[in-house]
Protein backbone atom coordinates (compact mmCIF):
# COMPACT_ATOMS: atom_id res chain seq x y z
CA UNK A 1 0.00 0.00 0.00
CA UNK A 2 1.46 3.50 -0.83
CA UNK A 3 1.03 6.15 1.44
CA UNK A 4 0.22 9.95 0.83
CA UNK A 5 2.99 11.99 2.26
CA UNK A 6 2.34 15.10 4.26
CA UNK A 7 2.54 17.98 2.86
CA UNK A 8 5.51 19.74 3.73
CA UNK A 9 4.78 23.25 4.51
CA UNK A 10 3.44 23.62 8.22
CA UNK A 11 0.27 26.00 6.20
CA UNK A 12 0.16 22.01 4.61
CA UNK A 13 -0.17 20.07 7.49
CA UNK A 14 -2.52 22.13 9.29
CA UNK A 15 -5.11 22.06 6.62
CA UNK A 16 -4.38 18.15 6.69
CA UNK A 17 -5.01 18.08 10.33
CA UNK A 18 -8.30 20.67 10.08
CA UNK A 19 -9.85 18.08 7.51
CA UNK A 20 -10.05 15.48 10.00
CA UNK A 21 -13.32 16.81 11.67
CA UNK A 22 -15.12 17.17 8.12
CA UNK A 23 -14.29 13.40 7.69
CA UNK A 24 -15.00 12.03 10.73
CA UNK A 25 -18.84 13.56 10.09
CA UNK A 26 -18.70 11.70 7.00
CA UNK A 27 -17.74 8.18 9.06
CA UNK A 28 -20.65 9.11 11.59
CA UNK A 29 -22.83 8.52 8.47
CA UNK A 30 -21.91 4.58 9.29
CA UNK A 31 -24.20 2.71 11.48
CA UNK A 32 -22.27 1.17 14.44
CA UNK A 33 -20.71 4.60 14.80
CA UNK A 34 -24.09 6.70 14.51
CA UNK A 35 -25.77 4.46 17.24
CA UNK A 36 -22.58 5.25 19.76
CA UNK A 37 -22.36 8.85 18.28
CA UNK A 38 -26.08 9.67 19.33
CA UNK A 39 -26.87 7.18 21.92
CA UNK A 40 -25.31 9.23 25.00
CA UNK A 41 -27.25 12.37 24.07
CA UNK A 42 -30.54 10.88 23.47
CA UNK A 43 -29.55 9.40 27.54
CA UNK A 44 -29.13 12.69 29.02
CA UNK A 45 -32.05 14.36 26.86
CA UNK A 46 -34.27 11.42 28.15
CA UNK A 47 -33.38 12.35 31.63
CA UNK A 48 -33.55 16.21 31.32
CA UNK A 49 -37.19 15.79 29.91
CA UNK A 50 -37.80 13.64 32.71
CA UNK A 51 -36.57 16.07 35.26
CA UNK A 52 -38.55 18.77 33.14
CA UNK A 53 -41.91 16.95 33.73
CA UNK A 54 -41.48 16.42 37.52
CA UNK A 55 -40.70 19.53 37.94
CA UNK A 56 -43.73 21.20 35.62
CA UNK A 57 -46.02 18.35 38.23
CA UNK A 58 -44.63 19.75 41.23
CA UNK A 59 -45.12 23.56 40.00
CA UNK A 60 -48.68 22.87 39.18
CA UNK A 61 -49.36 20.95 42.68
CA UNK A 62 -47.78 23.05 45.17
CA UNK A 63 -46.61 26.53 43.21
CA UNK A 64 -49.79 28.12 44.65
CA UNK A 65 -49.75 26.62 47.82
CA UNK A 66 -46.31 27.82 48.33
CA UNK A 67 -47.20 31.61 46.94
CA UNK A 68 -49.93 31.23 49.46
CA UNK A 69 -47.81 30.39 52.34
CA UNK A 70 -45.46 33.70 51.77
CA UNK A 71 -47.79 36.18 50.51
CA UNK A 72 -50.31 37.39 53.19
CA UNK A 73 -54.35 36.65 52.55
CA UNK A 74 -55.82 39.31 50.36
CA UNK A 75 -53.04 41.23 48.90
CA UNK A 76 -53.22 42.35 45.29
CA UNK A 77 -49.99 40.77 44.26
CA UNK A 78 -50.67 37.51 45.07
CA UNK A 79 -52.41 36.68 42.15
CA UNK A 80 -49.89 37.89 40.45
CA UNK A 81 -47.11 36.31 41.90
CA UNK A 82 -49.02 32.85 41.51
CA UNK A 83 -48.82 33.28 37.94
CA UNK A 84 -44.83 34.63 37.64
CA UNK A 85 -43.07 31.95 39.86
CA UNK A 86 -44.41 29.08 38.02
CA UNK A 87 -43.12 31.26 34.72
CA UNK A 88 -39.91 32.35 36.75
CA UNK A 89 -39.14 28.35 37.54
CA UNK A 90 -39.30 27.51 33.90
CA UNK A 91 -37.32 29.89 32.78
CA UNK A 92 -34.65 29.46 35.58
CA UNK A 93 -34.56 25.35 34.50
CA UNK A 94 -34.41 26.20 30.53
CA UNK A 95 -31.02 28.47 31.19
CA UNK A 96 -30.19 25.43 33.58
CA UNK A 97 -30.71 23.44 30.71
CA UNK A 98 -28.02 25.41 28.42
CA UNK A 99 -25.53 25.43 30.77
CA UNK A 100 -25.50 22.36 32.38
CA UNK A 101 -26.44 19.79 29.56
CA UNK A 102 -23.13 20.12 27.91
CA UNK A 103 -21.23 18.33 31.12
CA UNK A 104 -24.03 15.93 31.81
CA UNK A 105 -23.80 14.78 27.98
CA UNK A 106 -19.96 14.28 28.35
CA UNK A 107 -20.32 12.40 31.48
CA UNK A 108 -23.14 10.25 30.48
CA UNK A 109 -20.72 9.98 26.86
CA UNK A 110 -17.37 9.16 28.24
CA UNK A 111 -18.16 5.74 28.70
CA UNK A 112 -19.55 5.40 25.07
CA UNK A 113 -15.98 7.04 23.66
CA UNK A 114 -14.02 4.04 24.48
CA UNK A 115 -16.19 1.67 22.24
CA UNK A 116 -16.74 4.49 19.72
CA UNK A 117 -13.33 4.94 19.30
CA UNK A 118 -12.56 1.13 18.81
CA UNK A 119 -15.55 0.95 16.09
CA UNK A 120 -13.78 3.69 14.30
CA UNK A 121 -10.79 2.41 14.51
CA UNK A 122 -11.96 -1.16 13.37
CA UNK A 123 -14.02 0.63 10.19
CA UNK A 124 -10.75 2.64 8.97
CA UNK A 125 -8.24 0.68 9.21
CA UNK A 126 -10.02 -3.25 9.32
CA UNK A 127 -8.62 -4.18 12.83
CA UNK A 128 -7.85 -2.62 16.99
CA UNK A 129 -4.41 -2.51 18.23
CA UNK A 130 -4.57 -3.12 21.57
CA UNK A 131 -2.49 -4.02 24.37
CA UNK A 132 -3.87 -7.18 26.66
CA UNK A 133 -4.97 -6.76 29.75
CA UNK A 134 -5.30 -8.04 33.20
CA UNK A 135 -6.47 -6.84 36.53
CA UNK A 136 -3.09 -5.45 37.55
CA UNK A 137 -2.64 -3.54 33.79
CA UNK A 138 -6.24 -2.21 34.46
CA UNK A 139 -5.49 -0.71 37.43
CA UNK A 140 -2.04 1.02 36.07
CA UNK A 141 -4.17 1.99 32.85
CA UNK A 142 -6.29 3.95 35.57
CA UNK A 143 -3.41 5.63 37.26
CA UNK A 144 -1.44 6.45 34.29
CA UNK A 145 -5.10 8.09 32.85
CA UNK A 146 -5.77 10.21 35.99
CA UNK A 147 -1.79 11.07 36.05
CA UNK A 148 -2.11 12.14 32.58
CA UNK A 149 -5.27 14.11 33.22
CA UNK A 150 -3.90 16.15 35.73
CA UNK A 151 -0.43 16.74 34.11
CA UNK A 152 -2.34 18.35 30.99
CA UNK A 153 -4.59 20.24 33.36
CA UNK A 154 -1.28 21.62 34.96
CA UNK A 155 0.45 22.37 31.53
CA UNK A 156 -3.08 24.19 30.64
CA UNK A 157 -2.95 26.22 33.44
CA UNK A 158 0.41 27.35 32.68
CA UNK A 159 0.30 28.04 29.42
CA UNK A 160 -3.32 30.43 30.30
CA UNK A 161 -1.24 31.87 32.71
CA UNK A 162 1.18 32.61 30.27
CA UNK A 163 -1.15 33.88 27.67
CA UNK A 164 -1.63 37.18 29.70
CA UNK A 165 2.29 38.32 29.66
CA UNK A 166 2.39 40.17 26.48
CA UNK A 167 -1.25 39.92 24.58
CA UNK A 168 -2.05 39.69 21.75
CA UNK A 169 1.10 37.53 20.87
CA UNK A 170 1.18 35.34 23.94
CA UNK A 171 -2.55 34.96 23.82
CA UNK A 172 -2.41 33.35 20.50
CA UNK A 173 0.87 31.09 21.05
CA UNK A 174 -1.07 29.69 23.90
CA UNK A 175 -4.76 29.67 21.88
CA UNK A 176 -2.16 27.01 18.72
CA UNK A 177 -0.21 25.01 22.40
CA UNK A 178 -3.63 24.61 23.92
CA UNK A 179 -5.29 22.87 20.70
CA UNK A 180 -2.05 20.82 20.87
CA UNK A 181 -3.32 19.86 24.12
CA UNK A 182 -7.25 19.22 22.56
CA UNK A 183 -5.69 17.27 19.77
CA UNK A 184 -3.93 14.75 22.01
CA UNK A 185 -7.11 14.58 24.37
CA UNK A 186 -9.19 13.80 21.27
CA UNK A 187 -6.46 10.51 20.59
CA UNK A 188 -6.71 9.28 23.99
CA UNK A 189 -8.69 6.46 23.10
CA UNK A 190 -6.04 5.06 20.74
CA UNK A 191 -2.97 6.10 22.67
CA UNK A 192 -4.51 4.35 25.65
CA UNK A 193 -5.00 1.01 23.77
CA UNK A 194 -1.41 1.28 23.57
CA UNK A 195 -0.57 1.88 26.92
CA UNK A 196 1.41 5.00 25.34
CA UNK A 197 3.15 6.81 28.23
CA UNK A 198 3.00 10.65 28.80
CA UNK A 199 6.24 10.98 27.32
CA UNK A 200 4.92 9.15 24.25
CA UNK A 201 1.98 11.60 23.75
CA UNK A 202 4.83 14.42 23.77
CA UNK A 203 7.01 12.82 21.32
CA UNK A 204 4.26 12.09 19.26
CA UNK A 205 2.60 15.99 19.77
CA UNK A 206 6.15 17.27 18.31
CA UNK A 207 6.84 15.06 15.64
CA UNK A 208 3.11 15.97 14.54
CA UNK A 209 2.73 19.82 15.77
CA UNK A 210 1.33 21.37 12.89
CA UNK A 211 -1.17 19.07 11.84
CA UNK A 212 -2.58 18.70 15.88
CA UNK A 213 -2.40 22.34 15.52
CA UNK A 214 -4.93 22.10 12.74
CA UNK A 215 -6.83 19.69 14.18
CA UNK A 216 -7.22 21.24 17.71
CA UNK A 217 -7.85 24.73 16.51
CA UNK A 218 -10.50 23.45 14.83
CA UNK A 219 -11.88 21.83 17.59
CA UNK A 220 -11.35 24.71 20.15
CA UNK A 221 -13.62 27.18 17.97
CA UNK A 222 -16.37 24.19 17.76
CA UNK A 223 -16.88 23.46 21.30
CA UNK A 224 -16.80 27.18 22.32
CA UNK A 225 -20.32 27.21 20.61
CA UNK A 226 -22.98 26.69 22.92
CA UNK A 227 -24.90 23.12 22.76
CA UNK A 228 -23.19 23.12 19.21
CA UNK A 229 -19.85 22.40 20.93
CA UNK A 230 -21.58 19.03 22.82
CA UNK A 231 -22.26 17.61 19.06
CA UNK A 232 -18.71 18.20 18.34
CA UNK A 233 -17.23 16.11 21.38
CA UNK A 234 -17.97 12.58 19.24
CA UNK A 235 -16.64 14.13 16.03
CA UNK A 236 -13.59 15.19 18.01
CA UNK A 237 -13.16 11.14 19.17
CA UNK A 238 -14.02 10.06 16.13
CA UNK A 239 -11.51 12.62 13.87
CA UNK A 240 -8.87 12.23 16.23
CA UNK A 241 -8.67 8.31 16.19
CA UNK A 242 -8.52 8.17 12.46
CA UNK A 243 -5.60 11.19 12.71
CA UNK A 244 -4.09 9.14 15.22
CA UNK A 245 -4.34 5.44 13.15
CA UNK A 246 -3.16 7.72 9.86
CA UNK A 247 0.02 9.19 11.11
CA UNK A 248 1.12 6.57 13.25
CA UNK A 249 1.29 4.19 10.33
CA UNK A 250 2.88 6.71 8.22
CA UNK A 251 5.79 6.73 11.50
CA UNK A 252 5.75 3.00 11.51
CA UNK A 253 8.03 0.80 9.58
CA UNK A 254 6.68 -1.14 7.05
CA UNK A 255 5.04 -4.29 8.33
CA UNK A 256 5.89 -3.09 11.72
CA UNK A 257 3.42 -5.22 14.28
CA UNK A 258 0.68 -3.44 15.73
CA UNK A 259 0.55 -0.27 12.79
CA UNK A 260 -3.02 1.48 11.96
CA UNK A 261 -3.25 1.54 7.92
CA UNK A 262 -1.87 4.52 7.13
CA UNK A 263 -3.49 7.52 4.20
CA UNK A 264 -3.47 5.76 1.42
CA UNK A 265 -2.97 8.04 -2.33
CA UNK A 266 -6.93 8.46 -2.79
CA UNK A 267 -7.10 9.38 1.20
CA UNK A 268 -8.70 6.17 2.49
CA UNK A 269 -7.89 3.61 4.26
CA UNK A 270 -7.84 -0.45 3.33
CA UNK A 271 -9.66 -2.85 5.46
Amino acid sequence: MTQRRLPISFIGRFFVGASYPVRAIKMIRRRRVLTLTIAPFLISLALYVLLAVLLVALLAAFGGRITDLIVEAGSWWRSVLRFFVPVAMIGLLIIVFVFTYSLAALVIAAPFYEFLSATVERVHTGAVNEAEAGLKEILIDIWRAVTDAVKFILMAAVIWAFAFLFPPVTTTVAFLLTAVLVGLEFMEGPMGRRRWTFRDKLAYARRHLWTLVGFGSLMSVAMLVPLVGVAFLPVGAIGGTMMFCDLEGRDRPPGDAGQCDGMTTSGKTSS
